[in-house]
């Protein structure tokens, strides 16, 4: 009984939590000492003058309201409170009958009123002072607990220490929302051609994440911050199309192939480089061969990767490159690019799509060639065992497509509704119907199969002889292909409706393996010796398809949150889509001459305090892994701030100063998503990825979705611009990494842009 009155639950106190077991009922609900109610309930009335009598009362009917309210506490408690009076009352006969409690104490009980404590109100702050960053942390918290909610998360007696700056990381969240008047947001340089229109600054979100590099290589968060009203958190809850900042990922797999290609080559002597042989398609390995092949080169590694950022490629839209199963044409984002070839860096500082697609194309080639060593006579070797493989895949890979999608039409239905649903399918002629039936009911009897083809048919006549029309069409007569080319209807929606005829039960795994063999019969003509050009595209589908399976894994080992690409060159321009914290992870991988660390957000976690219970955590000591070679990095670091200085992201250069007058070194690179379907735009996205000096890195994104991003034409540009304008909320964060005492510098800092003011703290 005394464990029970000790863990009873008695609702949760508005603005405390949770309420558990007698002593603390008595504390949080009625403000009483536990202690002293021991001491009151243990004493017999009988010694009790009227004024402690009184107090023993008192005491004796808030210690049965918490008893009575298990019942329902959250009402009892709250809100149903007359109604828990009267069920004390109820029981103070039955006390005294029973002779638990005298008359006397009854009666000075039923005189007596429980005081409850009055809750401090908790208030929903609005929007222009709420932090996104205590709902990240809440939920990341949460998931390295492993608890399933914040409901879980909030019922843990649990401390945890950030490494958030609480101060910059507000200063920027209202910042951020401010961004919405159109008068803050122009008096921040944020309105103009590529910018944004003040009439519809309401309309776009923004987020903004900092993470700093500790001298001893520890990354911790510093700031994570949005506009968004919701609970989803933009910087890493989304997959968004963030535009060119897919060439950041794109440089750095190019620059790790001319790693691995040094790597490879450059222990072999010239003999052996002379007579290696790549496929010819692929112009990375025939660059990397002659390089080294070259007695006037110098054949280290970083000469080599400075030797490959010289490369060419032009930027002419002209051609039509096949990719992603089909024949795709790409645009550049200025004209002037389309005339000109450029060297790899200036590509990359200028953001050139069409240097990129042939880039990506490239590096597609040359994961081919080294990484599925495939056979450099595929295309031309019709024994090769290479090409029959990828053919098969192909076949399954297709066939399969298509028999989902006739799985969908007929699931649910009998093999009878199926006949109908195909006989829809086809022209109605009386040979279409016949083909048809007899190939889901190959043993129907003719009277079934004649009432059928009348039912359908839109040429049959008196003089239809529908016995010429069973046999001439009977099983065996014609294979699967044929038959589908008779219909117009897919081989294998009627292999399907067959299967599932003679097989009602079967499984879709079921049905597509006992689907194997009509696959390959489906398309027998593919396999004909004189369709090797049909034969070659398949070919190149399927292996393109490969090599991006690859390229995924070298964008997963740096960061990349998604478990596929979409197997096409376009992923060099974004269309796979990225979140903004993977892309400041990739930063911070470059930042760190290639190594990844997870970055920090507690210092300290404590479960329980001052309980016996009391457990203390503090972070793991962090080496990271080495998922880049050191070379490959400072090199992509170095391009970064190229970008800065002279291409797309010229408006944010010099922009990081400390309150001293110092200018930090900034490197980035800047995307423009503008995801369409059609002409209609679904979502707009300008991206401003960055990397301060060697200390800190991180990336801001303006983001606006559904009907509205049809209205907007703001570039990367605006990203740029809110990251400059942040500058001034984050310098006491800069200058505290630097040892810079604002207090003490003579000279002003620069002046900081038009601020709303800071809202007054609501109550609570």
């Amino acid at each position: 009984m005394l464990d029970y009155l000790n863990s009873m639950p008695l609702s949760s106190f508005p603005g405390q939590g949770e309420v558990n077991g007698f002593a603390d009922g008595m504390q949080m609900w009625f403000g009483a000492d536990f202690n002293e109610v021991n001491r009151l309930l243990r004493k017999p009335d009988k010694d009790m003058d009227d004024a402690e009598l009184k107090q023993a009362a008192k005491a004796y009917r808030e210690a049965l309201s918490l008893v009575m309210a298990v019942k329902k506490p959250s009402s009892y408690l709250l809100s149903e409170r007359a109604e828990l009076d009267a069920r004390v009352d109820a029981y103070l006969p039955l006390l005294v009958r029973d002779k638990v409690i005298s008359q006397r104490m009854a009666d000075a009980v039923r005189d007596e009123k429980p005081e409850y404590r009055t809750p401090v109100r908790t208030v929903r702050t609005d929007g222009a002072s709420r932090q996104k960053s205590i709902e990240a942390l809440q939920v990341g918290l949460m998931r390295d607990l492993g608890v399933k909610d914040i409901y879980a998360l909030n019922r843990l007696d649990l401390t945890a220490q950030t490494t958030v700056d609480a101060r910059a990381d507000a200063a920027v969240s209202r910042l951020l929302r401010s961004l919405a008047d159109p008068a803050v947001a122009t008096a921040n340089g944020l309105t103009g051609h590529q910018l944004l229109n003040p009439a519809l600054a309401t309309d776009v979100r923004y987020a903004m994440t900092l993470y700093e590099k500790m001298p001893d290589g520890t990354n911790v968060l510093r700031i994570q911050a949005d506009s968004f009203d919701g609970a989803l958190d933009i910087n890493s809850g989304t997959k968004l199309e963030l535009g060119s900042t897919a060439k950041l990922r794109t440089l750095v797999s190019y620059l790790e192939a001319i790693a691995e290609l040094h790597k490879k080559y450059s222990v072999m002597d010239a003999d052996t480089l002379a007579g290696t042989r790549v496929m010819k398609e692929d112009s990375l390995s025939r660059w990397a061969l002659q390089y080294l092949q070259d007695p006037a080169t110098d054949k280290g590694l970083e000469a080599m990767l400075e030797a490959s950022l010289n490369r060419t490629y032009s930027g002419n839209p002209g051609e039509r490159f096949f990719t992603g199963g089909g024949v795709h044409t790409f645009e550049n984002f200025d004209r002037d690019e389309n005339y000109k070839a450029y060297d790899v860096k200036e590509a990359f500082h200028l953001s050139v799509n069409l240097s990129f697609i042939r880039m990506m194309r490239d590096i597609v080639y040359y994961t081919e060639s080294q990484k599925m060593n495939i056979d450099p006579t595929i295309y031309e070797n019709p024994d090769s065992a290479q090409r029959k493989k990828y053919l098969e895949q192909f076949i399954h890979a297709e066939g399969t497509t298509f028999m989902w999608r006739a799985w969908g039409e007929q699931r649910g239905k009998t093999p009878e509704q199926v006949a109908d649903q195909l006989a829809g399918e086809t022209r109605g002629t009386a040979v279409h119907l016949a083909v048809v039936y007899r190939s889901i009911f190959p043993d129907a009897p003719l009277d079934k199969f004649q009432s059928y083809v009348e039912k359908h048919c839109k040429n049959c006549g008196p003089n239809t002889d529908f016995q010429k029309l069973y046999d001439d069409y009977a099983p065996g007569k014609f294979n699967l292909n044929d038959r589908g080319y008779i219909t117009g209807v897919h081989p294998l929606a009627l292999w399907l409706g067959e299967y599932k005829a003679k097989n009602p039960d079967a499984t879709w795994e079921e049905s597509s393996k006992a689907a194997a063999g009509a696959r390959i019969e489906v398309y027998q003509w593919l396999l004909k010796p004189d369709k090797m050009e049909a034969q070659n595209t398949r070919i190149r589908t399927m292996m393109e398809r490969e090599a991006f399976t690859h390229i995924h894994a070298t964008w997963k080992h740096l960061g990349y949150s998604f478990d596929r690409l979409v197997p096409s060159y376009a992923t060099s321009i974004g269309s796979s889509g990225d979140t903004p914290a993977a892309l400041a992870t990739l930063s911070g991988i470059l930042q760190n001459d290639g190594v990844m660390r997870t970055a920090i957000k507690f210092t300290d976690v404590k479960f329980g305090e001052n309980t016996p219970y009391e457990l203390d955590f503090a972070p793991k000591q962090n080496a990271g892994v080495q998922v880049l070679p050191p070379e490959v990095a400072k090199l992509a670091r170095r391009e970064m701030n190229g970008v800065v200085e002279r291409g797309t992201a010229r408006r944010a250069n010099k922009s990081v100063t400390l309150s001293d007058g110092r200018v930090l070194p900034l490197g980035g690179k800047t995307g423009t998503g503008d995801n369409r379907e059609g002409t209609t735009a679904k979502s707009r996205t300008a991206t401003f990825v960055f990397a301060i000096d060697d200390r800190f890195y991180g990336c801001v994104t303006a983001y606006v979705d559904g009907e509205h991003a049809n209205n907007h034409h703001f570039t990367s540009a605006l990203a740029a611009s809110v990251f400059k304008a942040a500058i001034p909320e984050i310098r006491p964060v800069l200058d505290n990494a630097y040892g810079v005492d604002p207090s003490k510098v003579v000279e002003a800092a620069p002046k900081a842009p038009v601020k709303p003011p800071v809202p007054k703290a609501a109550p609570g």
